[in-house]
């Protein structure tokens, strides 16, 4: 990677992203892993400024720290910074303002990509006064690194290797980032947990099992929970009581959810994963139990937690199961082992279909309903087992850049079709109407990247936008003015006015998009199943635009990318 280009190029954002003002000074901690040793890095204002926090500054702060030989898959974990910032709203009544962003090179795309969600581990970082951490380089050995307020501390912790996610968090205490034996073996798709909560896609698993950091944690209190706030707020407490299973009904409702390998995108047991129905099962806990964010970071009295909407389906219905009792055992194995559910599940639908060509990836034919038979090919793989894909045509081409498709089917859902093949990490909360024109859908999936963009570069959970649309049918007035409603009562964001998150957002996506595009040359596309196959399970009308859709979207893109270039955002 050259090193200087990169460098004008952040400048160049810079001077074009800044929109001018104040801006209260924050710190990030830099951990130098190859020495051991830590230092203090004070954030430049104008960076505070333009990217504020979340994804835009992590952003911004990767590309300050990664390495000139970053392309360079020997050097890949040693010049590959991890990023980690907190909100910029931690500690305010804000409800679900402790959003906290992980940023690195995936090791399946080759962009950089983002883990966001809320946990204790932001917080943490805020209560020791750093709005970022920086992971560079590589431990020798697998290591605990610990902050303390005298510094940071570095353990080797190679007894732990091969233990499941629950013991190593049973070890770390709360707030940390821990992996499982899917990291420690290599597994592309390992992912890393925070308080028994998957942190997301992308590979994180992996890096930080080439950075040989087993746990990442903190010295000093316990952080307060804010996910146990409380509040009679029946907006988010129906966010709290059922999470992304809300959309369960409306995606199969309107054919988003991977049937049987993605041969079908509807079926009427999917009653059977939808909230109401674990709400039933296992909605009568003690009321300790329902102070968490999500129905998915609940646990049942055996202490199993409850799945979330992308496992639900993934390890589900992609594999023929809709048995939500089946479905939870599995999450929980998968959790255990540290692995992505919705890559696993998108592995294990591709072999759920060869069977039928009488080809047996895992040696012998599966019963996918069966978990007595699931659950050890589930640990095999956390295990490092590798099974060669065969030569099947497109059902072994369900990814997209390296990333497994999933939990969503584009045939019934345009606007996730755009927003995959563009490589964003959170899905599009906007897609509620399937009959929407191409520039329509284009015009969503765009607001969609701008909301969430900006939401979560403030520092909130997208997640809360659950709710507001999830029983809409894509009115663009109507939902227009809920936003702007919800921010005003719920959020209650200091000083807001029209524009302020999208306004953060257009900034985020731009810089994720340059150094994106500084990084690898991922042209948006989709797998030829979802744009071609007239015998796939949907009408001739349903099968994706996606060219048109893409260039309705980029014309769109580029036009914001003009107007910042033209110095409007700075007069506001």
């Amino acid at each position: 990677m050259n090193r200087d280009a990169l460098d004008k190029l952040m400048l160049r954002m810079d001077s074009i992203l800044d929109p001018g003002g104040d801006a209260v000074p924050a710190r990030a901690l830099v951990v130098h892993l190859n020495t051991e040793s830590s230092e203090t890095f004070q954030i430049p204002a104008n960076w505070l400024r333009s990217y504020v926090s979340g994804p835009a500054l992590a952003s911004r702060l990767w590309a300050a720290f990664a390495g000139s030989d970053c392309d360079n898959p020997l050097a890949y974990e040693a010049d590959n910074p991890v990023v980690i910032t907190s909100s910029s709203l931690i500690g305010s009544d804000i409800p679900f303002s402790n959003s906290c962003t992980i940023a690195f090179r995936s090791p399946q795309t080759k962009a950089l990509y983002f883990n966001v969600g809320s946990h204790n581990f932001g917080t943490k970082l805020a209560m020791f006064g750093y709005r970022a951490l920086v992971l560079c380089g590589r431990l020798r050995r697998t290591s605990t690194v610990k902050i303390e307020l005298e510094g940071v501390t570095f353990e080797v912790s190679e007894k732990l290797t091969d233990l499941p996610v629950s013991r190593v968090g049973s070890i770390a205490g709360k707030g940390a980032i821990i992996t499982g034996p899917a990291a420690d073996h290599r597994v592309l798709y390992a992912n890393a947990s925070c308080d028994g909560a998957p942190l997301g896609r992308g590979g994180l698993g992996y890096v930080l099992g080439l950075k040989n950091v087993k746990i990442l944690a903190f010295g000093g209190p316990d952080a307060s929970d804010p996910n146990a706030k409380e509040t009679d707020n029946p907006y988010l407490e129906e966010l709290r009581r059922a999470g992304t299973l809300l959309s369960m009904k409306i995606a199969a409702s309107y054919g988003w959810v991977p049937v049987e390998n993605f041969s079908k995108r509807t079926d009427p047991r999917l009653f059977h994963l939808t909230s109401d129905e674990a709400d039933r099962r296992w909605g009568k806990e003690p009321a300790e139990k329902k102070k968490h964010r999500f129905m998915y970071l609940r646990r049942t009295a055996e202490n199993k937690s409850l799945p979330d909407y992308a496992a639900n389906v993934m390890l589900g219905s992609n594999v023929g199961c809709f048995d939500p009792v089946v479905v939870m055992e599995r999450y929980n194995v998968a959790l255990e082992m540290g692995l992505d559910c919705v890559s696993l599940g998108n592995i294990m639908g591709w072999a759920y279909q060869v069977q039928k060509e009488k080809v047996y990836p895992f040696g012998r034919p599966v019963n996918f309903a069966d978990n007595s038979q699931v659950n050890p090919i589930i640990e095999a793989i956390g295990y490092g087992t590798h099974y060669q894909m065969p030569d099947s045509g497109d059902v072994c081409s369900y990814s997209i850049n390296g990333l497994e498709c999933g939990p969503f089917d584009y045939r019934g859902n345009f606007p996730e079709a755009i927003n995959q093949a563009l490589g964003n990490w959170f899905p599009v909360y906007f897609a509620l109407n399937p009959k929407l024109t191409v520039r329509n859908t284009a015009f969503w999936v765009s607001f969609n990247e701008e909301t969430v963009m900006g939401l979560e570069s403030l520092g909130i959970s997208p997640s809360v936008l659950i709710p507001m649309v999830v029983n809409l049918k894509g009115l663009k007035l109507k939902i227009l003015s809920l936003f702007k409603k919800t921010v005003r009562d719920y959020f209650c964001l200091p000083d807001f006015e029209k524009g302020y998150v999208t306004n953060l957002g257009k900034r985020c996506r731009r810089i994720v998009r340059e150094i994106n595009s500084f990084l690898s040359d991922n042209t948006p596309t989709i797998p030829n199943h979802f744009c071609v196959d007239p015998e796939s399970n949907c009408s001739k009308d349903a099968i994706v635009p996606i060219r048109s859709l893409l260039e309705s979207y980029l014309t769109l893109f580029n036009y914001d990318c003009a107007v910042q270039d033209s110095g409007t955002d700075k007069s506001k």
